[in-house]
């Protein structure tokens, strides 16, 4: 009797690899780009449009498609290809970015002055506020240059407006949208606008936009900020000292009462001064906490 082999199965460990995505505030859900890895791109219109990650989302796709171990196994398992259209080997696909972390970071540098990039950060404590609430943005974009009306049309201008309708009142969706329209007739522009309101009873807002594009070869480059900032300027402290008392027949009693009140007052021209700087400065250290990497990798120092 002949014996016949025994054939085992030996079940294939799992490729399968959990891909972050990510929700930006501004921008909405941004997955990551199967086309210009490892750049991100709008969930709703992929790769329309290309955003560099920041800081801390490309520590995050590094961990999670560049880990050592994923890859031996995708070469031993699928030889050069790959199972989700990531690279199974993303050493090149991060290198090939690394021209791209300097252009960003001397971009960073051109947009915001080296001054800026490197200044410290002012304590709120020392200003004449009694509240201060900032919201801020800072995002980089890559468009072909043959995308940039269908990204408009189809994701930018909706999303502005959604945004501004539904969750920040304050952004101001409309200049931004119409800015970013202009860059189709320059190969660069840059424009920026700011909108002060205040009211001494309730406070005051500050908004500050900014739109930077310049057209390389066929690619479009964007620097879109946006910051919001409300405000309670300190109130003035009056003392107001009364003195009362009697005297009768020789005899008297004087009492002293202090009392303090306040009163709402208007803010000024070095109030404002104040506040533009605090903004400037509060922008720079996000800046610096969301693209370090960009800075460092462009040789632009900038502080620890």
């Amino acid at each position: 009797m002949r014996l016949l082999p025994l054939l085992f199965i030996i079940p294939l460990v799992s490729l399968a690899r959990e891909i972050p995505e990510f929700d930006d505030e501004l921008l909405g859900r941004l997955v990551i780009s199967k086309k210009r890895f490892p750049f991100l791109t709008p969930k709703d219109a992929p790769e329309l449009a290309h955003v560099y990650p920041t800081d801390q989302q490309l520590n995050m796709i590094k961990a999670a498609i560049g880990a050592p171990e994923y890859a031996m196994r995708m070469k031993r398992s699928l030889g050069d290809g790959d199972e989700d259209g990531f690279p199974s080997d993303p050493t090149a696909a991060f290198g090939w970015f690394n021209d791209f972390k300097k252009f960003l970071g001397q971009f960073l540098k051109f947009e915001f002055s080296y001054e800026v990039l490197n200044s410290t950060v002012i304590d709120p404590g020392s200003l004449p506020f009694d509240k201060i609430k900032s919201d801020a943005f800072f995002k980089a974009m890559v468009i072909d240059k043959a995308q940039f009306q269908p990204y408009l049309d189809q994701e930018f201008n909706n999303r502005m407006r959604t945004t501004a309708a539904s969750e920040k009142s304050w952004l101001p969706a409309e200049k931004l949208i119409q800015e970013m329209r202009e860059c189709l007739y320059f190969k660069y522009g840059s424009a920026s606008d700011e909108d002060f309101q205040y009211d001494k009873d309730t406070g005051g807002t500050m908004v500050y936009y900014k739109v930077t594009c310049m057209l390389v070869k066929d690619s479009y480059y964007i620097g879109l900020s946006t910051y919001d900032n409300n405000f309670l300027l300190h109130d003035i402290e009056h003392v107001d000292t009364i003195q009362s008392g009697w005297s009768f027949l020789g005899m008297s009693k004087q009492k002293t009462k202090i009392e303090r009140w306040f009163e709402k007052r208007y803010i000024t021209l070095n109030d404002l001064k104040q506040l533009l700087d605090f903004i400037m400065r509060d922008f720079a250290e996000r800046i610096r906490m969301e693209y370090r990497q960009y800075l460092e990798a462009a040789n632009i120092p900038v502080p620890s």
